[in-house]
């Protein structure tokens, strides 16, 4: 077993070693569809690894293009497998998270996988000039196809709207880089880049106001939620009798971090943190601080 100082990472390494299923390849695929980050991916911590449509197909783009060698997909290739696994496999993930277990975004590094998906589709867009046209056929072909076998059965995070505006501005660019090269102006491919990094950004920004307004979605004020709970009744009650009243909490559940004396108006302290360990109460406890879990 793993075992640090405080308690952090104490594993058991058959278990952790084993694969679970974090989510199945069709929902990874879908996961890279714009407004497909909201709040299950902050509750269930399942990775965000949306990077854009277009970067998708200029990746598979890279992998059928014949003009890239083995030896270089196997390069580009091997990191993009070994992120994909640690999604799966615990002890990896905690690896790449600090050596702790996380509440919540587990997997922070996610971010890592989408990089080298933008990565590898820049290199291939960098030969967006020199026309390889059956190895794009087969490109689109192969996202058509994994496109009409993910999106057979039904994802939540995935609104049927913003898919079609995905393959719309998609269609758009595949159209753009063909019209490119049936032509071959110079004219042309001073319009191809600039159109392409508008719908890119045009995609991006849409995704951004999706997700948004999802994640907003689950919150509420501090009003609303004292509206919903006879807990704030009680502390107004308590310090009207006891103005010496003085309440320490800590725990990693985010309802009583709802308890929060800033929220109530009493005095006292709260700690709320992911990474919520024994050796933390240890050491207020020496401070002469007494922490309620």
């Amino acid at each position: 077993a793993m075992s640090f100082f405080g308690g952090r990472a104490e594993q058991n390494p058959l278990s952790d070693f084993k694969i679970t299923e974090t989510m199945s390849f069709a929902e990874a695929f879908a996961k890279l569809f714009t407004g497909a980050n909201g709040p299950l991916e902050i509750i269930n911590g399942k990775p965000n690894i949306y990077c854009g449509i277009l970067v998708v197909l200029l990746v598979i783009f890279f992998f059928v293009d014949k003009r890239n060698s083995i030896r270089v997909k196997v390069i580009r290739g091997l990191p993009l497998v070994f992120y994909f696994v640690t999604f799966y496999v615990q002890a990896l993930s905690m690896v790449l998270n600090g050596l702790t277990k996380t509440n919540w975004f587990n997997f922070r590094y996610s971010f890592v996988f989408s990089f080298l998906l933008v990565l590898i589709a820049y290199e291939q867009f960098r030969k967006i000039t020199e026309p390889a046209k059956e190895d794009f056929k087969r490109a689109c072909i192969v996202f058509c196809c994994t496109v009409l076998v993910v999106f057979s059965q039904k994802f939540n995070f995935v609104a049927g709207g913003v898919l079609v505006f995905d393959l719309l501005v998609l269609a758009i660019c595949v159209a753009s880089i063909w019209r490119y090269w049936d032509k071959q102006s110079n004219s042309d491919v001073k319009l191809l880049i600039p159109r392409i990094m508008f719908l890119c950004a045009l995609q991006c920004t849409v995704n951004f106001a999706t997700c948004t307004k999802s994640l907003m979605g689950m919150s509420m004020t501090r009003d609303e939620y004292k509206q919903e709970t006879a807990v704030g009744t009680k502390f107004a009650q308590i310090i009207k009798q006891d103005k010496n009243f003085y309440r320490a909490v800590a725990d990693p559940t985010p309802e009583r971090k709802l308890l929060a004396p800033r929220l109530y108006g009493y005095n006292g302290a709260n700690y709320f943190g992911s990474g919520e360990q024994t050796f933390v109460f240890e050491g207020f406890g020496k401070l002469g601080m007494n922490w309620w879990r």
